[in-house]
Formats: structure tokens, sequence, C-alpha cells
């Protein structure tokens, strides 16, 4: 396969907080094009994986390359979301401000706002019904109506990879509706999407690719694969009941996973 037909390519990456490791000896790639779950227990080093792959995280040892390449420059084509609980909700500013921010890559801090970026940010907002809150505070939206600006902002980054760390926590059954329906219009149009998700019911629906980690990479490939018994059982503990909570073992309630 052609380097630039990986999304992300990731080469015996550790990571450390003061000298324990949060990550390790990371190693596995995903070709472009897929709607990926990442799937772990809390403290596995999701999150941390995520801000690592975006430079906010210096590793200790390993190589990142995006779509091909180790150049910072890629970052640029990479649109995050991060969690609802990092973001300082009462800095004062509209909704249309937010997601102007989806520009600012590649205006910069100085150059101005022009008319047809305000009918881009209005497009966006369109795209995932929220329109009609433009010009109100972001503090006086509810959970669902901030994840759906956060998607806004990331569509007018014209992005080619898309991070979202937990975008369905909290939310209620509308916002998800909206939320895969606009990750999938993504995929379709030949997009990468990476998901922190912990919903393990809805993955063979809506996800065709997962990696599954705990600290070290336990799987990385197609859900009709490495989603099994086996798999979870090591990400999540020999003594844990998540997958029995999940599934049941009849095939007529896991059609489509397959058993270790």
């Amino acid at each position: 396969m052609n380097p630039s037909d990986l999304a992300i390519a990731v080469e015996h990456l550790t990571v450390s907080y003061d000298r324990i490791s949060v990550l390790w000896d990371i190693h596995f790639s995903v070709p472009t094009g897929k709607m990926v779950a990442i799937v772990g227990p809390n403290g596995a080093g999701k999150s941390t994986f995520l801000k690592t792959i975006l430079g906010l995280i210096k590793p200790l040892t390993g190589k990142i390359k995006i779509l091909g390449s180790d150049k910072k420059s890629q970052l640029q084509k990479i649109a995050y979301i991060p969690q609802r609980e990092s973001i300082d909700w009462d800095f004062p500013i509209t909704v249309e401000e937010l997601v102007l921010q989806g520009l600012y890559p590649k205006l910069g801090f100085f150059k101005f706002i022009k008319k047809e970026d305000r009918k881009a940010a209005k497009k966006a907002l369109e795209r995932v019904n929220m329109a009609r809150y433009a010009n109100r505070q972001i503090n006086q939206l509810s959970v669902g109506q901030k994840q759906r600006v956060f998607l806004a902002r990331a569509l007018l980054q014209q992005a080619e990879i898309y991070f979202l760390d937990e975008p369905f926590s909290g939310v209620d059954s509308i916002t998800s509706q909206v939320i895969f329906s606009f990750l999938k219009d993504l995929r379709e149009k030949g997009k990468s999407i990476f998901v922190i998700h912990h919903d393990l019911k809805s993955i063979q629906e809506h996800f065709d690719w997962i990696i599954l980690l705990n600290m070290r990479l336990i799987a990385c490939g197609e859900v009709s694969s490495e989603l099994t018994t086996d798999n979870l059982k090591k990400t999540y503990g020999q003594s844990t009941n998540i997958f029995e909570e999940t599934f049941t073992l009849s095939q007529d309630r896991i059609a489509g996973v397959k058993p270790s």
C-alpha cells in the first residue's frame, strides 16, 4: 500500500508522564476513508494517543506519519473535537465566532473574516441544524447543541482526518443521530474519522475499523475480525463482564461478531 493511502501510521510509539508509561510501543496503521472506533477502559491512554498524534504531547519514542508524511504541516489536515470538559464554555464567544475558528489554520489570526467565510460558516451550521443559534453565546447551549457547533467548526476546516474525543458522551439520541449522519457523510467523501467511543453495542452498526487500546495496542483492524470476545477481555480485563453485558453468545444477538 502506498504510504499516502494510510491516514495514520504509528511506529513504536511510547508516551510517558513523570517516567510512568501511558502508552507503550504502539505500532499500527489505518487506511484512509475509514470510520474508526478507539475503545478501551478509562486510563487506557486513548485521549493521550490522540493528543500525541496532534503534536500536543511529545512522545518518548516513536514515529507518526499523517497521510504518508511526518511533516508538521500535515497537522493542518486534521480537525480535532476535544472532550467537552477541556473547553472553557464561559469564554465570551458566539456560535458563529466559534465555527469561524475552523478557518484559522488557513487564514491565520491576523487576517480578516470575509463575507464568503461567514456564508460558509452558516452553511456548516445548517448542516448540523444550528443555524438559528449563530448569534447565541456558547454558554447558553445545551450539551448536544455544543457538540453540534464543534462539528460545524470541524466541517469548516475542510480537513482530511477527523479526531473526536468522546463526542457521544452526555448527548441525547437525536444529537447522536446527527453526529453519526455527519460522520458517515464525511466518510462517503473519503475522509478518515477516529472516534474515542464507549458504546460497544453501536460499533458494528456505525464503524468499519476498530483500535482496541489499553496502554498497549491490543488489536487494530476491521470490526468484523477484531471485535472478539478474546480481544475485549484483553482490553478490559479477564474478570470483566463487559462483553457479556453488551452481547450474548446466541448468534441472533451477536450477528456479525466473530467469537474468538
